[in-house]
Formats: C-alpha cells, structure tokens, sequence
C-alpha cells in the first residue's frame, strides 16, 4: 500500500490509493459537503470526472458563497490563507505570521486538527479566557465530530463535558462555537446524540440567557426529524 499522509481522515482515503491527488485538504465547502452525503464528497475527492459541470443557474448559487467569505477577509486586510495542500508550508507559515501578528484564516480547519495533540489543545484552549483561543478550542471539537471516523465515543465525553462548563459565555464567537460543537457531537451517532441531548438540557437548566440559546438552538436540531433519519440510517447500516 503507498505511503499515506497519517494527518489525512480515514474517511477521505481510498482503499487502495492516498488522495494526495483527490482532496487537497480541508475547506467550509468541503466540510459541508461531507455533513450533507458523505458519498458525494468521497466521489468528488476520487472521481471528480463522474461529477456533471453545473448550469448557470447552479453556478450563480455556488458564486454566492464567495460574497461572504471574502468581504469578511476584507475587515482584516493583513490577514492569510493557509495552503491547504501542504502541512509542512501550513507549520512553517503559521509560525511565522503568529509572530508577526498577523491574522490567519481558517488556521483550525484546515492546520490545528492535524496536528498529534490537536485533541489536548482544544481542551486547553477551551479553558482560556482569550475569546478567539476559546473559540479555536470549540471549533476544533466541532471538527473532530465530522472528520475524525475511527474516534469511539469516550473521546468526546471530556468535550461534552467542557461545553456545559463554558456555556454559560455569553460573547457570541464563543457561545457560537460551543453551540456548533454541541450539535456536531450530537450528530456523530444515536448514543453521542443522547449524550448531547442530556448535555443541552442540563445545559438550559440553569437559565442563564447564553445557556438558554446554546440548549434551543441544539435541541431544535438533535431533535429534528432530519436528524433522526440520519442517524437510524447509520445504525440500521452499522447492524
């Protein structure tokens, strides 16, 4: 079997063949692709050619999606994208511009959750009062929900348990984030999903108003009907 990169997801790969050419790391639209049917993502990295080209009318929605992202670059013109294709460019860049100062872009999604302690700095992370290093420990737990398969569900009781901690932020990256990270979890499977609903509703009981909308917001959809589908799908598949 090649040589494979050990950062890259399992889910990504190709029994028989690295995705070096496939997938060149990790993007929004990617990730969002992989939530909605993972099998459409695992032919676009794979077999891009089995793919139809989009109409016009197709092609005006995708060009949408550039509207937000890059006026949003715009409020911090100094800052950077992270290759996506190469981790050893992603290190050496990343280090360089935190010493400059300099904002980086989307540093968790497509560097951090690399890395072999990515896992102890989200928890670390979490626990810090900075809010966008808060925040970075959230959405690296958000992460680790969707991407990483081989994980058992005792890897993400500690997260579980740090968002009922830290829920009760109210600055808005970080009750976002927690609330992101909540429902990612709760999405995993039908026993983290239980996990996550218990969560919310201790979670919601205390009041608080940041709590109240981390807790709805989660419920509302780890109680979906979507939801339900989903994840009765995949256990009907793991039986």
């Amino acid at each position: 079997m090649p040589n494979q990169d050990p950062y890259q997801p399992l889910w990504f790969t190709e029994p028989e063949q690295p995705t070096h050419g496939g997938l060149h790391g990790h993007s929004k639209s990617k990730y969002l692709t992989g939530l909605q049917c993972p099998r459409y993502l695992w032919i676009a990295c794979n077999e891009p050619e089995r793919i139809p080209e989009p109409d016009a009318a197709t092609q005006h929605i995708f060009d949408q999606g550039h509207l937000v992202g890059e006026p949003a670059k715009k409020l911090f013109s100094d800052g950077i994208d992270l290759p996506t294709h190469d981790f050893s460019a992603n290190i050496a860049m990343t280090r360089e511009r935190l010493r400059q100062g300099r904002p980086l872009f989307e540093c968790c999604m497509n560097l951090f959750h690399k890395l072999p302690f990515a896992c102890e700095k989200a928890l670390e992370w979490s626990r810090r009062e900075e809010e966008y290093v808060k925040r970075a420990g959230f959405v690296l737990m958000a992460k680790f929900a969707v991407s990483e398969k081989t994980w058992t569900d005792d890897r993400f009781v500690p997260f579980l348990i740090r968002i009922k901690e830290e829920a009760t932020d109210n600055r808005n990256y970080v009750k976002k984030a927690v609330n992101w990270a909540l429902r990612q979890i709760g999405k995993r499977n039908a026993g983290l999903r239980d996990e996550a609903v218990r969560t919310a509703r201790e979670i919601h009981a205390p009041g608080n108003r940041s709590t109240r909308w981390v807790a709805s917001d989660a419920l509302r959809e780890l109680n979906s009907d979507a939801v339900a589908r989903r994840l009765g799908r995949e256990d009907s598949r793991a039986g």
